[in-house]
């Protein structure tokens, strides 16, 4: 296994009510006493990068030697099948797992659990990344931890926590959503439905519950995040949102409240999260009026923005437009560990692209500037448009023409004469035209009332 560095580490287990147990790793450590339902707890104290070592653990009942274990960086993977799905579930990944020799890297994951109340059960297996167990691994664990190696000398421990065609809402604490006036609906509609069901003959009800339980608000966050709660972290990647796209208006909320929630429960206020956006998907469109994705999007990027020690990352140049799962993991792990590179490990790296500072309108034509990070901008002109789409007062959206300026680009359209609203890559699946001159896209965004 990998241990977190530079942290209090715990170790747990179960014995003969009220024995002592002493635990050792490396130089350090530690006793606890069971309590009278043989539950007991030992704290180990911050250790250094390093390894292998051995965790030993003994009492007057037994002992156990857990080898091979190191101390470095863990990372919590987390979300749906984007980031559960394995690398043999992509045939490029599959192909590059056969080269995936890391000894220094471990992978754990947690097996499903949909949890009616909170478990304390870690479920699953330690595995040392090789090409027999690598097509087992996320496959955007996997990639992380291929470029991983060309950059550190640190062992490192991956645990992907992750389920598919999961909404945000079940990773979320029921305490958490009851407590806010806005997601508290959920919880009350589906235990309304829960007693509706459960008041039928239960020929007719089994089936129901059953569905309704397994998407229950709250389940995963009890099975497979509380479970973790003793465990230390350097950060997290979240990867989800596709099953939430329908009800974007709340996911804001849902997003900003579990990184607090997790945050909490880990025992680190400022805890890395790394949020991967969501890609393009569906048929490109030059003009949507409403785009779910777009605004699923946007509550991505709110949520991030208003936490300290969260970033985005963008992806929406990459996706498929027929494929919800894109193949191409390996563009998703190399972004996302460019930006822990640069925002956790303070290393000197690109990692996103322009962002926009500000907005002119000069005779009908809005002028916007970018922050390039120094590598300037790189305006690209598919033959579906710019991304770039213009409205007036009516909030009627044209496919708006734009150019290079210098360091700014100029937007405009004919039939707008005086822009009210702006937006880039505003579509489930729009053109994406505007980089820098490393390749690093800009992320979707909007100004609204323009003046």
């Amino acid at each position: 296994m990998v241990l977190q560095q530079g942290v209090p580490l715990t170790v747990w287990g179960q014995s003969p009510p009220f024995e002592t147990i002493q635990v050792t790793l490396a130089d350090a450590e530690a006793s606890a006493c069971a309590d009278s339902a043989g539950d007991w707890e030992a704290v180990l104290p911050p250790q250094g990068a390093g390894g292998p070592h051995i965790l030993r653990v003994r009492s007057a009942s037994g002992s156990l030697d857990f080898e091979d274990v190191w101390i470095g960086e863990v990372w919590l993977l987390a979300g749906q099948s984007n980031i559960e799905w394995t690398a043999s579930q992509f045939p490029d990944a599959s192909a590059d797992a056969a080269d995936a020799h890391a000894p220094m890297v471990r992978h754990f994951t947690l097996a499903t659990h949909r949890g009616p109340e909170a478990s304390n059960d870690i479920r699953g297996t330690w595995r040392v990344m090789s090409p027999e167990s690598a097509p087992a691994f996320s496959a955007i664990g996997m990639y992380f931890a291929k470029f991983w190696g060309e950059r550190q000398s640190v062992a490192l421990g991956l645990v992907v926590s992750a389920l598919g065609d999961t909404s945000a809402e079940m990773w979320l604490s029921r305490s958490a959503m009851v407590a806010d006036p806005v997601l508290r609906p959920t919880v009350e509609e589906f235990d309304a439905q829960v007693a509706r069901h459960t008041n039928e003959l239960a020929t007719a009800a089994e089936p129901t519950l059953d569905f309704l339980r397994r998407y229950a608000p709250c389940c995963l966050f009890n099975g497979m995040i509380h479970p973790l709660a003793r465990c230390r972290f350097r950060g997290v990647i979240w990867y989800q949102g596709e099953s939430n796209g329908r009800r974007a208006s709340t996911y804001h909320r849902l997003l900003t409240h579990l990184i607090s929630e997790w945050r909490s429960l880990f025992k680190s206020p400022e805890l890395p999260v790394i949020v991967i956006q969501l890609p393009r998907f569906r048929e490109v469109e030059a003009v949507a009026q409403v785009s779910m994705w777009a605004d699923l999007r946007e509550a991505q990027a709110q949520a991030v923005s208003e936490l300290p020690s969260a970033w985005l990352v963008s992806c929406i140049d990459l996706g498929d437009p027929i494929d919800i799962h894109p193949p191409n993991k390996k563009e998703y792990a190399r972004r996302a560990l460019a930006c822990v590179n640069a925002n956790v490990y303070q290393q000197q790296v690109p990692w996103c692209g322009p962002s926009p500072q500000d907005w002119y309108i000069e005779e009908g034509i809005v002028r916007l500037a970018f922050d390039c990070h120094g590598r300037g901008l790189d305006l690209r002109q598919p033959p579906l448009g710019s991304g770039f789409t213009l409205a007036g007062a009516d909030g009627v959206f044209f496919a708006a023409h734009a150019r290079l300026d210098e360091a700014t680009v100029l937007v405009w359209h004919e039939s707008v004469n005086q822009p009210a609203t702006l937006r880039y890559a505003w579509a489930d699946n729009p053109p994406v035209t505007l980089f820098d001159q490393d390749g690093w896209p800009t992320a979707p965004f909007r100004c609204d009332h323009l003046k």
